[in-house]
């Protein structure tokens, strides 16, 4: 078959092409081009025919691919057919927008990328002055330039044609643009470019690629700038000799540095590849891309750089025929982790189109394919003929919402213009906030001013408190109970017995002792004495305590009796060893003061970065700031006390013991050695502590203590990021008795500087914010500049006021680095944090972890606490830390450790984390611990985390079954012929035997090969070939998304239909069930239940828009609709009388537009209770009740078990099938399924010839009759043996033989009913989506005499209609292509077995009691017979509903006969002995029924 094809291979450009095609298949990522919209009349024919023409005579255009031998060639189809479909949007409600919702629909529809056409041409007529045509290629044979080579050359064919001349026939010539390309790779230029970007990317900055999600789902906005705007910006270019790409591109630079920190950076921008006059009149797939690198320098000027952006493209352009496939080769990206150089590209246009045709004006109309490959492309365009700039951003959905690309234009567009103004402005001194942006980060969110009692010391705050409570207890140590009084009278003496020893005001006393009321005495003694404390923890090693006794020039060192050291005290310093009874001689009563507020009251050691600890010495001004703030936050009355657990060395202690002294509470004392038990768990048992001061870590700790009688009333939580599912289960182990205050604060701002009261409704992010500054303190976000950072984004924490310490002890280095001048605020010191956080809309500050803990890997600046966070997030993760290392290969990695309540396999964490953080965020080790290691302080000890390469957990590879273990072995063999390996075992790692993304691709295509599916991105998530295993599957099954459907819901054909029947009271137009449970339901359980199910079934959200009478989505403030009734004191016949009238009143009060559509009657009968769930039409259908009624009675179900129930998981929305039917109606498969249906439709003949006219609802006859339950069972079952039947054609059989006995009539003309969820795409699933996709269609049959060929042709005529017919609602209703016709006067409906769902559920029972009209008594008939059956508690029961202009005896003859009918067709079935085929059971043969016969004769 090839060997008369001229095949030839793709060029790079198209290489590349077909990777993201691989990537990404069944997708729309490579589609390109437009709408044509031609202002004028055009003869529509003439413009056909000149498409065909342009196709004929442009060779890229007839492009077909072909597999051959592993490898993708193309070849010119020369005997391709121009087949150019119109489109007729002229009879349509809005003609524009229903012609673009079909153009951007028709967009995105894949192509089918082997061997069939890669372009699609329509011309469409939009009025009677308006008209088109649509554009579509796929990019593998097109590029930019091309649409401007074939948009001209369409115009010149037309005008040609409409002139009456013919066009040449003459083809260009496709294969000098592969030529060009063959001859440059052989070349030394090619040498040369390939040297030059080598050089140019040689050395990578170690944060390039901004984060970007996996999902390629894109959108597009659109801006334009004023002209007054765009005619500075031009007149700027002109002035600097600038070009407007560089312009844009260095504004770019300048504004991504400013807004991340950075200064190095690559962008993508794509470039022509055309030189010649031949190459720019050939269509094609030329363009290539380009990687653009770019330093910023902090004293460089903007127009100095806005020419080195410009001289930098043209430099860059001579080099641009390198291939940018090769390029990311050259450099052997992937061995590096990397997929690609940029994530951001920039475009600009300014291509010449036609703007007339045959003096109509033309518009172009560029679509867009819906999908990203990048994160950002942002689009200049100079199209516009009023001279406006446009920019256009396309965007990835996952990666940026709508309101923060709105925010960038603003932010891009402002700086450009600040740049205009002065372009010899440094990068230093630039800014990209507006001046209120500014206002607000500097004073808005620090009005935090407040009095205190400054001008007092923490000592004497203490002692006012003794001097007005002397005998309330101020420290309760196990029987031991200590009033202010004495407390106040003992440190009265230490101060005196240290004064006695020598000490001066502003000495240093080092304090190293176990907690005691003594302590807490020692510490004020020292105080009142002059001095300044400096704690250090007993349980420090030696050279610590004698490096801090040293440093810190401790004229004392206050210890316990015990207290031993195994090493010599400086000489220096003074020992003194506490004994009770060393000051009893000494006076009790008040010294005089000896300090003031700037004294300094303690000196803690913190770890430093060289190793050894600095000290950080905190004024007392300071320190009474913060007690009083945390006596405002964290005491409500004389009660609450303070439980003191910590080491003293760690600042965290400093609230647990100043607060309570200060407001008069108690500090109660817990020491570990003394309790057999974990400290935190006794202090919650021991009923005696309101308030407790804690780390995450040691929260974690408290998640499994009976909380709910707990006497404590507070957490304040410090010293690490607070994950908000930790503080969430604390809340709710607690029944919500427990407050949570997140407190954030370094040392170096004594203690803590902002709070955060955790909110459970407001806070659902993954961790707690850290607050707002408490009183007196100012928290700026501020960039490398000292400048504030863009509201929203990341900035490093500074903190200013009263909370911050002096400064470190004896580090002049360290100081002048931390404590720097307030730019704000003169006279003022600000401390730099080295902490990163962002601020909500709110002021809030969220805490982003430590600047020095962000890595760069493969790439990307990563958040190591993110990692964290996420982990955190999953249910069975209850400890987790993420750290990074260098693995045997000396590649970065990243390893978390996981204490988990549950065995979960490695492979299920990965699968976990990897739908909430991109892959390059999970990390490649897991180790299991059974409790994270902590510091004495409560925080993670990392250096004591095992070597990760040594205890990873491993997959557990005993679990796989006998088809996961064949699925293996095609895995490793398709590895070994991707990766050229032959020995490749399970545990083996694709990227780490040399798999690169290009290999991936390969690796996908081989397995579809062998009919396996996996996606790229499994193997990138799971690279161990193990773990792929359970990602592979043997069919392509897409993730369905469980978001919330949001927005409008185009018509389907059948709510179009609803609306075509323009009825008195649409809003009064039902359906409805009714439960009945042999017990009470309780209401609150209804309540809860219908509250899951309306989040989770989305139609169920769903009401209608007045203006459009279009179905649309509300997802806020939806609160079951539900009415209670008791009727109890009811007889039972007045019961049901009621039930009709309840039910009624609640369709009645149905407002389609401003209400609920679905609501429920919950009604209490004696013993019994009865579920009325009633919804309006528009949004249910008989399978829609079965499967909410079982969702229903599953969660009611669980609530009565107490146990957590799930849903399945959501099948593809409504929406969704609305844009599939909307695709379908206007594809060439629903246009050749038409002459199917005219054929049909000519055929509709009347049964009784009665006119529906003027019939209503109210005077309408209602008859119903049952079948037998035996003979019901016959029907369902054994009667459908002899012919393969299905029931449904077995009442339809009955049915046509009982309308011609009745009628005479040889031709019976139906309008049947069907469920409509026949999937008209592979991929999607409607099988669990509430909605109405009833399909309605005409059939019409031939009246047999001899009841075997009746139900045969019945059968066959059935198997026979497309689609199962929802194909003529889509064609009748949406695209209109159907002609008016007759409809049929009886309509048919099978529901099937309605309550067959609830045969396990014995409590529950569907109940057939009259709930009142399902329609308002003023509405129309739809028509003039609606016959119904359906199978209820095992019985057939047909519902007749009937104009009043029928006779009842007709009627009555009717049903009488069809079960006459039936049950003769039953017993003959049953009777047969063997099987009767037709031709429909012979799907591949194309047999007619007499041939068929004759082969079984």
């Amino acid at each position: 078959m090839n060997g008369n094809l001229n095949l030839f291979p793709l060029s790079h450009h198209q290489k590349r092409i077909l990777n993201i095609e691989n990537l990404y298949p069944e997708t729309a990522i490579n589609h390109i081009g437009g709408l044509i919209q031609i202002n004028g009349k055009l003869h529509l024919e003439t413009l056909k025919k000149a498409i065909q023409h342009c196709i004929r005579q442009t060779e890229s255009l007839r492009i077909r691919l072909m597999k051959q031998e592993g490898s993708v060639l193309q070849y010119i189809d020369e005997k391709a057919q121009a087949r150019v479909p119109s489109v007729d949007f002229t009879s349509a409600d809005h003609p524009y927008e229903r012609m673009l919702d079909w153009a951007e629909r028709e967009f995105k529809i894949p192509f089918s990328l082997y061997d069939g056409a890669l372009v699609q041409f329509y011309v469409f007529q939009t009025d009677e002055a308006t008209c088109g045509y649509l554009i579509k290629c796929h990019h593998i044979v097109a590029d930019g330039w091309s649409m401007k080579i074939i948009i001209d050359k369409i115009k010149d064919l037309y005008m040609l044609l409409a002139n009456g001349e013919l066009p040449e026939e003459a083809a260009d010539d496709y294969s000098i643009l592969i030529e060009k390309e063959k001859k440059y790779l052989s070349s030394p230029r090619y040498q040369k470019d390939a040297a030059f970007w080598k050089e140019e990317f040689s050395h990578l900055p170690d944060s390039f690629l901004s984060k970007s999600s996996a999902n390629i789902a894109g959108k597009r906005k659109r801006f334009k700038l004023d002209q007054e705007h765009s005619a500075t910006v031009y007149e700027f270019i002109q002035k600097q000799g600038s070009s407007l790409n560089a312009l844009f591109t260095a504004s770019l630079f300048w504004y991504l540095s400013k807004a991340t920190g950075e200064n190095d950076f690559i962008i993508g921008t794509p470039v022509l590849n055309r030189s010649g006059k031949k190459e720019k009149s050939t269509a094609g797939m030329t363009v290539s891309t380009m990687p653009f690198r770019k330093k910023t320098d902090l004293d460089q000027r903007f127009s100095d750089f806005l020419q080195e952006v410009n001289s930098d493209y043209l430099k860059y352009f001579l080099h641009q025929r390198y291939p940018y496939d090769e390029l990311i080769k050259e450099l052997q990206l992937a061995k590096q982790g990397y997929d690609q150089l940029f994530q951001m590209y920039i475009n600009s246009y300014n291509t010449d189109l036609a703007s007339d045709i045959d003096g109509c004006h033309v518009e172009y109309e560029e679509l867009y394919n819906g999908s990203q490959p990048y994160s950002l492309q942002i689009a200049v365009k100079e199209w516009d003929e009023g001279g406006a700039i446009e920019l256009q951003f396309d965007y990835k959905v996952a990666d940026y919402s709508e309101a923060e690309i709105q925010q960038l234009k603003d932010r891009l567009l402002r700086l450009i213009l600040l740049l205009i103004e002065d372009p010899d402005i440094q990068f230093r001194h630039l800014s990209i906030l507006t001046e209120q942006e500014k206002r607000d980060e500097i004073f808005k969110w620090n009005q935090t001013q407040a009095d205190y009692p400054k001008e007092q010391t923490i000592n004497q705050l203490i002692q006012a408190t003794a001097l007005q409570h002397p005998f309330r207890t101020a420290i309760e140590d196990g029987g031991r109970h200590v009033s202010y009084q004495e407390l106040d009278e003992r440190s009265n003496q230490i101060a005196r017995c240290l004064i006695h020893q020598g000490i001066s005001r502003g000495d240093f006393v080092a304090v190293s002792m176990k907690h005691s009321p003594e302590l807490i005495a020692v510490l004020l003694g020292i105080l009142k004495a002059g001095g300044a404390y400096v704690p250090i923890d007993p349980e420090y090693p030696a050279e610590r305590i004698k490096y801090i006794l040293e440093n810190s020039e401790a004229a004392f060192f206050i210890t316990d009796p015990l207290f031993k050291i195994d090493c010599c005290l400086p000489r220096h310093v003074k020992q003194i060893s506490i004994d009770c009874t060393m000051f009893n001689d000494l006076d009790t009563g008040q010294l005089d003061i000896r300090n003031d507020p700037s004294d300094i009251a303690y000196m803690i050691y913190t770890s430093g970065s060289t190793g050894q600890p600095k000290g950080v010495m905190i004024e007392h001004q300071s320190l009474v700031n913060y007690i009083t703030s945390a006596s405002q936050n964290y005491t409500s009355s004389q009660e609450d006390s303070f439980a003191l657990y910590s080491s003293i060395a760690f600042d965290l202690t400093v609230t647990s013991i100043y607060t309570p002294l200060v407001t008069g509470n108690k500090i109660v004392i817990y020491r570990q050695e003394d309790i057999p038990e974990f400290i935190l768990h006794q202090i919650v048992k021991e009923m005696k502590t309101a308030v407790i001061k804690l780390t995450p870590a040691h929260l974690a700790l408290l998640k499994d203590a009976n909380l709910k009688d707990s006497s404590i009333k507070r957490m304040i939580v410090g010293g690490e990021q607070l994950s908000v599912s930790l503080a969430r289960q604390i809340t709710e182990a607690s029944d919500h008795r427990i407050e949570i205050f997140n407190e954030y604060g370094p040392t170096e701002a004594t203690v803590g500087c902002m709070i955060h009261k955790y909110d459970r409704e407001q806070d659902q992010q993954a961790s707690v914010p850290i607050g707002v500054p408490l009183q007196n303190t100012e928290i700026y976000l501020l960039d490398e500049q000292l400048q504030p950072v863009l509201p929203g984004t990341q900035g490093e924490m500074y903190i200013s006021g009263d909370n911050v310490a002096r400064g470190y002890w004896k580090r002049p280095d360290l100081q002048t680095e931390r404590f720097l001048d307030n730019p704000f605020m003169k006279g003022r010191k600000m401390y730099k944090t080295g902490d990163l956080a962002k601020r909500t809309n709110n002021g809030l500050l969220e805490y982003a972890g430590r600047k020095d803990h962000q890595i760069k890997l493969k790439g990307y600046r990563i958040e190591l606490g993110e990692i964290e966070l996420a982990l955190l997030s999953l249910e069975e993760i209850e400890e987790a830390v993420v750290i990074d290392f260098g693995d045997s290969q000396g590649r970065k990695q990243l390893a978390a450790y996981v204490v988990s309540s549950a065995p979960t396999p490695v492979l299920e964490l990965r699968k976990k984390l990897s739908g909430k953080l991109p892959v390059f965020m999970v990390p490649a080790y897991f180790i299991k611990m059974d409790h994270i290691p902590l510091t004495q302080n409560g925080k993670t000890d990392k250096k004591a985390l095992p070597d990760p390469l040594l205890y990873q957990e491993q997959t557990d590879y005993g679990l796989l079954n006998e088809e996961q273990k064949e699925t293996e072995a095609v895995l490793l063999e398709t590895a070994k012929e991707i990766l050229g390996q032959t020995d490749i075992c399970p545990e083996d790692h694709f990227y780490q035997l040399g798999g690169d993304s290009i290999k991936a691709i390969q690796f996908v295509s081989k397995m579809k090969e062998k009919g396996l599916f996996i996606k790229t991105q499994d193997i990138m998530t799971y690279p161990v070939f193990r773990e792929l295993v359970s990602a592979v599957t043997s069919k392509q099954s897409p993730a369905i998304s469980q978001q919330q459907a949001e927005g409008r819901v185009m018509g389907t054909p059948i709510t179009q239909w609803f609306w075509s029947l323009d009825l008195k009271c649409a809003h009064f137009w039902h359906q409805s069930v009714m439960l009945t449970a042999e017990k009470e339901v309780h209401l609150e359980d209804v309540k809860a239940v219908l509250s899951l199910l309306i989040n989770h079934h989305d139609s169920l959200r769903m009401n209608v828009e007045k203006e459009t009478n279009t179905l649309v989505y509300h997802n806020t403030n939806i609160e079951p609709y539900i009415e209670y009734h008791d009727l109890s004191n009811l007889s039972e016949e007045e019961q049901t009388k009621q039930i009709a009238v309840i039910g009624q009143e609640m369709r009645e009060s149905t407002d389609l537009y401003n209400g609920v559509l679905f609501k429920t009657g919950v009604i209490k009968a004696n013993e019994k209770t009865h579920l009325l769930f009633t919804a309006h039409h528009l949004i249910a259908d008989g399978v829609s009740w079965q499967i909410l009624i079982d969702d229903f009675l599953a969660l009611l179900h669980s609530i009565d078990k107490k146990e957590e129930k799930r849903l399945p998981l959501k099948t593809h929305s409504y929406q969704e099938f609305s844009n599939s039917i909307h695709e379908y109606a206007y594809s060439r498969e629903a246009e050749e399924e038409c002459s199917y249906w005219n054929k049909k439709v000519k055929k509709i003949e009347p049964l009784y010839g009665i006119c529906l006219e003027n019939s209503k609802v109210e005077n309408s006859i209602k008859l119903k009759r049952s079948l037998s339950s035996q003979m019901t069972q016959k029907l369902l079952s054994e009667a459908n043996e002899a012919y393969q039947t299905q029931t449904n054609d077995l009442l339809i059989t009955a049915l046509i033989r009982a309308c011609h006995h009745c009628t005479g009539k040889e031709v019976i003309s139906l309008e049947l009913e069907g469920h409509g969820r026949e999937t008209l795409k592979e991929d999607l699933d409607f099988s669990r989506t509430f909605g109405w996709f009833t399909a309605m269609y005409p059939a019409v049959f031939q009246a047999e005499a001899d009841l075997p060929a009746q139900i045969r042709s019945v059968k066959e005529n059935l198997r026979n209609i497309p689609n199962k017919g929802i194909g003529y609602g889509a064609l009748t209703y949406l695209s209109k292509r159907m002609p008016d016709h007759r409809k049929p006067e009886l309509r048919f409906n099978y529901l099937g077995e309605v309550d067959r769902f609830l045969a396990d559920k014995s409590e529950y029972r569907m109940t057939y009691l009259n709930s009142g009209a399902e329609s308002s008594p003023e509405n129309s008939l739809t028509v003039s017979l609606d016959l119904t059956a359906g199978i209820y508690d095992g019985q057939l029961t047909l519902d007749l509903i009937c104009s009043d202009l029928y006779q009842t005896e007709d009627m009555e003859q009717l049903l009488d006969e069809f079960f006459v009918q039936l049950k003769e067709l039953t017993e003959h079935c049953c009777k047969q002995e063997s099987v009767e085929y037709t031709p429909s059971d012979f799907e591949t043969a194309s047999l007619s029924i007499e041939e068929l016969d004759s082969l079984f004769k």
